[in-house]
């Protein structure tokens, strides 16, 4: 069955309830939300995928918040349903790399073509049609624009020192917010929303690279060991903020994300990383959220091994059957994570979205 034939649904919970206040007792800081922005009614995003280069056996992802949903790239098109509360920048990425941004809002209907290179490639071509279509066309210059994912194309400028690699991102982030003034002026823009997610998709996307640097220079290029100062982190910061509204744009979810697995490792079990978690990020928010994607993302990796396994099977009529006994302690272990998670007093509705994960993880035994 070709991937037109298949309806996916990919369902986003409502992001302003999981950031409302929590009664749980917590030494996390609690601050509030602003009040002042406008609030949506749940709506179903429709998104098509057109392509005129269809690659067999390639795979992407639909990045949001809420994880990665794999997407195979077998046929001339795809669909996705998303149910959201608030626009969002969401992506189609491959491998947590450069992605396709998508700007959406409750209701909209969304068409993209795009080829395979469109998505990891510096450049990008993809069209959109259907609603957002400018705001949607902005975010992909901006992305074409101030692109650093290919190291060895732009080993010119990692190569830099400390000073002059912030400076050469402060003028790309200069070059961000002339597009946005420009912007606009020109559509006469009074998307509020759209102007705080492009703002933090810009820094997101900066701060990634400002992440990725120290490595970069001192193990990539092997330009020597690297001594970083107090405006390295303080520019991080800057770029990196904890603020709740970051949770609506993909690109930071998995920078931040990122940053424990920097720390702690992405093999570490997800009750591992809570204490980091703890320590690394104070806003309840975001703590709240990155403990529910240690266990969530743990979860979608087992499911891919799954699969991964079946689909050897299906091609390897001699290869042993992978499942029964290994598939049931593989789950054992999931529901003992489930339940630590559960002693840290999450959010109802994670919990919600981790059960019925579980229950499609379980259903593949």
């Amino acid at each position: 069955m070709t991937l037109k034939n298949k309806i996916l649904y990919f369902v986003i919970f409502p992001s302003l309830l999981l950031l409302s206040n929590c009664k749980n007792e917590s030494n996390i800081d609690d601050s509030s939300i602003d009040s002042d922005i406008q609030t949506y009614s749940s709506g179903i995003v429709t998104i098509f995928g057109k392509t005129n280069q269809p690659n067999e056996g390639y795979s992407f992802e639909l990045a949001s918040q809420y994880g990665n949903k794999r997407i195979e790239f077998d046929s001339l098109e795809f669909q996705e349903y998303l149910e959201i509360d608030e626009p969002q920048i969401i992506g189609i990425q491959k491998y947590s790399g450069f992605s396709i941004p998508i700007y959406i809002i409750p209701g909209d209907s969304i068409i993209i073509e795009f080829k395979y290179n469109d998505v990891i490639s510096e450049k990008q071509y993809q069209k959109y049609s259907g609603d957002r279509i400018k705001e949607n066309e902005l975010l992909a210059k901006l992305n074409s624009e101030i692109n650093l994912d290919n190291i060895y194309l732009n080993s010119r400028i990692y190569a830099k020192n400390e000073s002059q690699f912030i400076q050469h991102l402060d003028s790309l982030e200069n070059i961000g917010v002339k597009f946005l003034a420009e912007f606009n002026k020109k559509e006469r823009n009074k998307d509020v929303h759209f102007n705080i997610l492009y703002d933090i998709f810009l820094r997101a996307r900066l701060g990634k690279y400002l992440t990725k640097y120290p490595h970069i220079y001192q193990h990539s290029l092997k330009k020597g060991k690297i001594v970083l100062s107090e405006n390295y982190y303080k520019r991080k910061k800057e770029l990196i903020d904890s603020d709740p509204k970051s949770l609506n744009v993909n690109l930071y979810t998995n920078l931040i994300v990122n940053e424990i697995d920097l720390k702690i490792g992405i093999a570490s079990d997800p009750s591992i990383k809570f204490p980091m978690i703890d320590s690394m990020f104070i806003k309840k928010e975001i703590n709240q959220y990155l403990k529910f994607r240690a266990v969530i993302d743990e979860m979608q990796k087992f499911k891919f091994i799954r699969f991964l396994s079946y689909e050897i099977q299906e091609n390897q009529s001699d290869t042993p059957v992978i499942g029964g006994r290994s598939n049931l302690i593989e789950d054992s272990k999931i529901e003992l994570e489930i339940e630590k998670y559960r002693s840290t007093n999450p959010p109802r509705r994670y919990l919600t979205v981790i059960q019925n994960e579980l229950a499609i993880v379980k259903s593949n035994n």
